[in-house]
Formats: structure tokens, C-alpha cells, sequence
């Protein structure tokens, strides 16, 4: 499973699923079996899928009751800066390419997405122009059918009451649901500009980054939008947190069923004293001198893990290296410090 995708789609799952990983680290310093440690990684990644539908709408439901529309706007913002600084993209094609690299549908815009999306893109006049001539043909013929009146009709009393903003929203989006289909009924056929216009505004809103276009609908309707929605975020959250945290255990098991673990040494009576049984992993390895900088290779064989593993941390941040020339050399530092972590995990 790519790492960058893991956080961009679920980062609560990729933190959760890395000390679950970090732990079964630990377990290999202080020799459990690997039968045993494939167990114990199934275990754990099925009871965190199965409660997942229990914690997750216990604490996000409450969060999203209780935001505040500044605090919407903080928390995106911190996000958009926090995924940026780790290079990792955040269109809706990039998260569009993550999910369906997951195995999953790929986010499609919804109209509340699409909303803050073309609000994004109001002041761009091609992509005005295309839209225009795109729905043309829609407007032309929705415009036509009796449903269209209704829907204006029922517009107009909802918009005339005394009620909270976000309300009217949510009553507005559940009839335009509601009376859509009747409205495209009889559709005429679309001309291929038609169809190259329609093409170039999905394209160009799938560009558009989707904290900023979640921000701009905050702005646009309130923070309360995210309670109307909750039922929703919450069960896609249930379904991209299990994705994400089966995805990732499930390629360690992978590693350790394929027995790709690299062949260690035995410590010697000079690296551990002798009086130490099962000792913890912090312990053996502070009587051994590393140099400033190890490679790959040198890591992997100090923490008794693969590649992989060292691969997937450095892009986690739980080790953090520099090049040189084309060689990746990993700090002693951040080894000392991703082992102090680990145990105490």
C-alpha cells in the first residue's frame, strides 16, 4: 500500500496502524516467533476494523456537532499545510487516484463538493464559458418541465422561512434530489462540444484542491453542513479507516509469510549482558555504537526488519534521513528516537 495515499484518504487510521507496526517491532526484539506475530497482527487488524463502528461515530459525531465554522476553516487549513509539507497532493483527483488505487469506487464529486469547487473557479472565464455551453442543453430542457416549476415553487417557500441557513440548505439539497430524475426525463442527445465542454469542467474541477473548495462552501453555508452530513462522513470514514488499516497490516503479514525478514546475527556477550533474558529493545541497543549516518541496508539489519519497512517509516516520518548522492542515509538520531517510541508503545 502506498503511504502517501494511506494519509492522504485516513491519516487517523495510517497513525493507527503505524503503532500496531511499531509494536510487533518491539515484539521482534524481544524474540517472538514470526508465526506468532502474523497472529498477533491478524488479531489486531480485525478488532479495529470490527470497532471501528463503534468509536468512530462515538467521537466524530460529537466533533462534528460541535464545530464552529472558524474552527472548520482552522482545522482545513491545517490539514491542506500539514499534507503539503509531506508533498502529498490534495485534489479531488488526487484523492480520486488514491481510493481507487485501494480498491475503492474513487471519490465522485458530490454536489456539495462540486459547489465549493466551482466556487473556486467563479472569476475563471473559461471555465465559466464551458459551463455555460455545457448545461445550456440541461438548463434549456429542465427549464421545460413541469417538475422545474414545482422545484422553483418549493424553492420559494423554503428560502421564505424563519429558519437557520443550514436548514434551508438541507431541505433545498434533499428536494433537488428528490425531483432531479423527473427533470432529466427526455433528455435530448448532447453534441461532442457538448460533450468536450463537460469533459473540461469535471477536469477542471477535479483540479481543484478540496480543502480550499470545503472551505469556501464553509464560508459559503456555515459549519452546520458537516452535521447535516454526518451520517455520511461517518460511514465513509468507517469504510476508508478499515481499508487503510486492513491495507497496511495486511502487507507486513505479506512480508513476514514470504519470510523476507533479513538474517541477523546473534548478540554476542559484548552487546547485552549476560544476565539479560527477553531484554527490551531499548536496552540491547544502547551498547551498540552506531555511526551518525546508516544506510538502508544497515537499518533494516540493526532494527531486524526489510526494506519495506524501512522504506514505508522514512516515508511515515518515523525515521528521517538525508542524501547523499544518490544514497540514502538515515539518522542515528531518529533510529534512537523511533526505538525510544516503540517501546514505550
Amino acid at each position: 500500500m502506498n503511504i502517501t495515499d494511506a494519509i492522504l484518504i485516513d491519516p487517523i487510521a495510517m497513525d493507527h496502524a503505524r503503532q500496531i507496526l511499531a509494536s510487533e517491532l518491539v515484539m521482534i526484539h524481544k524474540g517472538v516467533g514470526r508465526k506468532k506475530r502474523i497472529e498477533w497482527l491478524s488479531t489486531q487488524r480485525d478488532v479495529q476494523c470490527r470497532d471501528a463502528a463503534l468509536f468512530i461515530p462515538s467521537q466524530l459525531a460529537p466533533a462534528l456537532e460541535s464545530l464552529t465554522t472558524r474552527d472548520s476553516i482552522g482545522l482545513l487549513d491545517i490539514v491542506r499545510r500539514r499534507l503539503a509539507t509531506l508533498n502529498i497532493g490534495t485534489t479531488f483527483r488526487h484523492l480520486r487516484n488514491a481510493e481507487r488505487r485501494m480498491g475503492l469506487p474513487g471519490y465522485v464529486l458530490d454536489p456539495l463538493s462540486q459547489q465549493g469547487a466551482m466556487l473556486l473557479l467563479a472569476d475563471d472565464e473559461d471555465f465559466v464559458a464551458a459551463l455555460r455551453r455545457a448545461v445550456e442543453p440541461l438548463l434549456q430542457h429542465m427549464e421545460s418541465t413541469p417538475a422545474f416549476g414545482d422545484a422553483e415553487k418549493r424553492y420559494a417557500e423554503i428560502m421564505s422561512r424563519a429558519d437557520l441557513e443550514t436548514n434551508k440548505q438541507r431541505l433545498v439539497i434533499e428536494h433537488v434530489m428528490q425531483v432531479f430524475p423527473d427533470m432529466l426525463t427526455g433528455m435530448p442527445d448532447l453534441t461532442d462540444r457538448n460533450v468536450r465542454d463537460i469533459a473540461y469542467v469535471y477536469g477542471r474541477l477535479l483540479d481543484q484542491d478540496l480543502m480550499l473548495a470545503f472551505t469556501a462552501i464553509i464560508r459559503e453555508v456555515g459549519a452546520g453542513i458537516f452535521d447535516i452530513l454526518s451520517a455520511d462522513i461517518i460511514n465513509r470514514t468507517i469504510t476508508t479507516y478499515r481499508v487503510v488499516v486492513t491495507g497496511l497490516i495486511n502487507d507486513r503479514i505479506s512480508e513476514l509469510q514470504e519470510d523476507r525478514q533479513p538474517v541477523v546475527p546473534e548478540l554476542t556477550s559484548t552487546d547485552v549482558a549476560p544476565s539479560t533474558t527477553n531484554p527490551d529493545p531499548a536496552q540491547v541497543h544502547v551498547t551498540t555504537v552506531l555511526p551518525d549516518l546508516l544506510s538502508i541496508n544497515e537499518t533494516a539489519d540493526y532494527l531486524r526488519v526489510t526494506r519495506t519497512t524501512i522504506h514505508r517509516l522514512l516515508k511515515s516520518g518515523a525515521l528521517t534521513g538525508t542524501h547523499v548522492g544518490r544514497r540514502h542515509l538515515i539518522t542515528r538520531k531518529s533510529i534512537e528516537n523511533y526505538l525510544a517510541l516503540s517501546g514505550n508503545e
